[in-house]
């Protein structure tokens, strides 16, 4: 099976629908997206289009030139996501203990410093696994 058939059977299978589904939301054959999906032919590129956006995936990721499904939607903020500047400041004002003892500004400015090592270590072995950054 090739890529396309593949992954085209994959992400209608992760949006939940049906062959029946897709058919009647696109206007496209049932029997003409079996085909796609079994590799028997393939989409034409406005048909890849169609189904790219439905299924909110890339057409490049369809067609096998990226294992990222849809770069555009995988760096989309969270609008309701602190900022990692919100993050510092909430810190910074924070009466933070540690051992019964507040912590001062330098040792604030480490925990600061110690999260945003770690967050851009967890950033870097996503970007490794194909998995989305945020």
């Amino acid at each position: 099976m090739s890529t396309v058939a593949m992954r085209l059977k994959a992400a209608r299978a992760k949006s939940a629908l049906t062959q029946n589904d897709v058919a009647n939301r696109t206007g496209i054959n049932r029997a003409t997206l079996a085909n796609w999906e079994t590799g028997r032919t393939e989409p034409d590129l406005n048909s890849l289009k169609v189904l790219a956006e439905l299924y909110k995936v890339s057409s490049d990721y369809i067609l096998g030139n990226t294992d990222i499904p849809d770069p555009i939607r995988q760096n989309t903020v969270d609008p309701d996501e602190p900022t990692p500047a919100e993050l510092e400041k909430v810190l910074k004002e924070a009466n933070i203990m540690f051992d019964g003892a507040p912590l001062d500004e330098d040792d604030k400015n480490d925990v600061i410093e110690f999260i945003k090592v770690a967050l851009r270590q967890i950033k870097k072995r996503k970007r490794e696994r194909g998995e989305a950054t945020d």
